[in-house]
């Protein structure tokens, strides 16, 4: 009593088996044995290295250790993961799969890294279009599935779930149901967007999320992706998502930088943006991904919403509860509103002292 019989034969073809993706490795009879825990090698290039575990805020799995230089950390919500970490996981079998290639540097694995289901949020009644962009998300990446909510009964075609409109009890409830990615209908066009007003209560559940929230426009299928690059750490999260997915998708990628008058930016911006777009580059060169690249100069609103027109998704970062000015719009509060395309934000609380700081020199 007490005592496991291992067999040498089903142990070894176990060990085999866990080694042919090299840098994983699958304990045999540890746990349930079902594949719930695997340790793997941070390479080079991965987009986890510079991650946190509060960053990539896991549901169906975690972080149980970091080892470092034959050091054993225990990782809090701010463990910084370095490259060469062996990292061990536990998790859900079906997600710890997806979330070990996330770290290995492997293939695309959005939204895994966010969590597992594709999450629609119909609040003004059955949209079959937006229903539709929640499908093709959930069947075109990596999503273990899809589900629809609306707040009430009298919303027909989708689940009943209250809380899912509810900003201050969202994130606990999207945490629930392990959402990686949510849906959410354009807002209708109207004349005070284009001063970056209105639509309360789309940026109340826009910024209540952790993960990307997509705006759908019922621009897919995702053949042309634009990405708007600005400096920060939140633009470099939103890069490294948004080469993700185009690996995912197999589409093409231009980033764009917008540089608008030294007089809002000052004369050193110009530089940074090109700095911004040079780590951009080589983030698709780690995965073999041609990145297009492109400055132009104006005013980074119009820009990017006319540019939108020829595309099929534009990619973002939005800081929340960013302040807005005339002189110093919120860019992404913007086109979140008067995109052409649907629009995919990356929501971040980052300090405005990081927001400064270029996307090159975030990592």
């Amino acid at each position: 009593e007490g005592i496991e019989v291992i067999h040498r034969g089903s142990s070894l073809a176990s060990s085999a088996a866990s080694r042919l993706k090299t840098g994983t490795r699958a304990p045999e009879n540890v746990g349930l044995g079902e594949g719930e825990i695997c340790e793997v090698d941070v390479a080079p290039g991965s987009t986890a290295i510079g991650k946190t575990p509060a960053v990539l805020n896991p549901q169906s799995w975690l972080i149980a250790a970091i080892y470092r230089q034959q050091r054993l950390i225990v990782p809090h919500g701010d463990t910084v993961i370095e490259e060469g970490d062996r990292v061990l996981l536990v998790g859900q079998p079906e997600i710890l799969k997806g979330v070990s290639n996330y770290f290995r540097a492997g293939t695309s694995e959005f939204p895994l890294q966010y969590g597992a289901t594709v999450v629609g949020l119909l609040k003004g009644g059955f949209c079959e279009k937006t229903v539709d962009e929640v499908r093709y998300v959930s069947q075109n990446t990596e999503a273990a599935g899809y589900r629809i909510f609306t707040p009430s009964a009298n919303n027909a075609g989708g689940e009943v779930e209250p809380r899912a409109f509810n900003p201050s009890g969202l994130s606990k409830f999207l945490d629930e149901v392990d959402s990686g990615c949510c849906v959410l209908p354009a807002p209708k066009r109207r004349w005070f967007h284009g001063l970056g007003l209105g639509a309360r209560e789309l940026f109340d559940l826009v910024e209540a999320h952790n993960e990307p929230v997509l705006i759908a426009r019922g621009s897919h299928p995702y053949k042309k992706m634009v990405l708007g690059v600005r400096p920060g750490l939140g633009s470099r999260f939103a890069a490294e998502m948004a080469v993700d997915l185009a690996r995912g998708l197999n589409c093409s990628i231009t980033a764009v930088g917008v540089v608008p008058s030294e007089l809002v930016t000052g004369t050193g911006y110009q530089k940074t943006i090109r700095e911004c777009l040079a780590e951009v580059i080589r983030l698709g060169d780690v995965y073999g991904l041609q990145v297009e690249v492109s400055v132009l100069y104006g005013n980074p609103v119009h820009t990017l919403e006319e540019i939108s027109q020829d595309h099929d998704l534009l990619v973002l970062a939005h800081r929340r509860k960013r302040r807005t000015t005339l002189i110093r719009p919120d860019v992404s509060r913007h086109l979140i509103l008067r995109a052409r395309c649907s629009t995919l934000c990356l929501t971040h609380n980052l300090p405005s002292s990081e927001e400064s700081v270029g996307l090159s020199r975030s990592s």
